[in-house]
């Protein structure tokens, strides 16, 4: 039973939430918030032919398939002890990197019918539903949530991929074959800085496209100007302006790569910066055309680094939107894997691809 920490999570926060029978929520720092937790009647994991159904009785869970025919019977003790078998070995595994081995549990995820994957499909943003006593409507609701994990490392909000995520850039400014070679061969910390800034030494270096369309027709859903922003953004992390994306909505302010000219440049930049994180957390995805629909209806939930299982509610917007504002940055993946920040010719114009990957701090 070999799984990541992603898939490991997402089984960790169904088992908690299937012996807690409630959920609390969370404020801007992800510390729990007084008041009443949100009652969990039952829990749905989607799959490619279908869903499965988490009932919670009183000694146990019932399982069944989306006929509502029963897949099997789970008891108390035996979630309970596989949540401690989890954590414990989430927390041995801190830099969150390989996959994590835990043969103990492979009864319990064929019990639970997630055999073959422990994810939701990669084509929905929501990885878990979840029906919800809402005590003002008096009516049983199902949200669709998002799970971020802090066990064992911090989690990606955009993953970077070899095809969606790469933005190209061009500069008309000339350099040698050797050099360009020499440039390359560069392999220590802050190389790519050094290719941005030999690719600059006579004119500037210029968003030029998208290498994924699709990226760049969902962005422009969002805002005519939002390819640009998040190129610029991109350029200013890689040539080393910051990384936190209050630093690099800054940046953007400052040198007003929108051309917005108000005189409250910053409160534009930053709204619009939390508009682009918000709408990534809740339904926008590279690789695949968006309609502007968000399928995470509920919010995100976190498990912090105290194990604690916390939501966010996307009802409670502007909270929402300041805790990814406040608790992201961008990252950069593998070079190798995803093959980027290199200079190349391309017809006689110099470029050089950059991937976007941004990361909870």
């Amino acid at each position: 039973m070999a799984k990541n920490k992603g898939e490991w999570s997402e089984l960790y926060v169904l088992l908690r939430l299937l012996a807690d029978r409630h959920m609390y929520r969370a404020d801007h720092d992800m510390h729990r918030l007084d008041g009443a937790p949100l009652q969990v009647r039952y829990v749905l994991r989607r799959r490619k032919d279908g869903y499965v159904r988490y009932r919670p009785l009183s000694k146990d869970v019932l399982v069944t398939d989306e006929n509502d025919i029963e897949i099997s019977i789970v008891s108390n003790d035996e979630i309970s002890a596989a949540l401690e078998l989890m954590l414990l070995e989430m927390q041995m595994r801190s830099d969150g990197t390989g996959s994590i081995d835990i043969p103990e549990l492979g009864e319990l995820v064929r019990k639970l019918g997630l055999i073959g994957t422990m994810t939701s499909p990669s084509t929905r943003k929501s990885d878990i539903e979840i029906a919800i006593f809402d005590p003002v409507l008096n009516d049983i609701v199902i949200r669709g949530f998002s799970i971020k994990s802090f066990l064992g490392g911090k989690p990606t909000l955009l993953n970077a991929g070899k095809s969606t995520t790469k933005i190209i850039y061009s500069t008309s400014t000339k350099l040698s074959d050797e050099h360009i070679h020499s440039l390359n061969a560069i392999d220590a910390k802050g190389a790519i800085r050094l290719r941005i800034e030999a690719m600059s030494e006579h004119s500037p270096v210029i968003f030029s496209r998208f290498d994924h369309d699709v990226f760049n027709r969902n962005l422009l859903l969002l805002d005519k100007g939002m390819p640009e922003l998040l190129a610029a953004m991109t350029l200013a992390y890689y040539a080393g302006k910051g990384s936190k994306l209050k630093e690099l909505t800054d940046v953007m302010a400052t040198n007003d790569v929108m051309e917005l000219d108000q005189q409250d440049n910053e409160v534009l930049y930053e709204y619009k910066v939390k508009h682009l994180i918000s709408e990534i957390t809740t339904g926008m995805t590279p690789g695949t055309i968006w309609n502007g629909t968000s399928s995470v209806s509920g919010g995100t939930i976190v498990v912090n680094s105290s194990a604690e299982v916390l939501c966010l509610e996307s009802e409670t917007r502007d909270l929402f939107r300041d805790y990814l504002f406040k608790h992201l940055k961008f990252d950069t993946p593998s070079i190798d894997r995803h093959d980027f920040g290199h200079i190349y010719n391309n017809e006689g114009i110099l470029e050089i691809a950059l991937c976007v990957q941004i990361r909870f701090t």
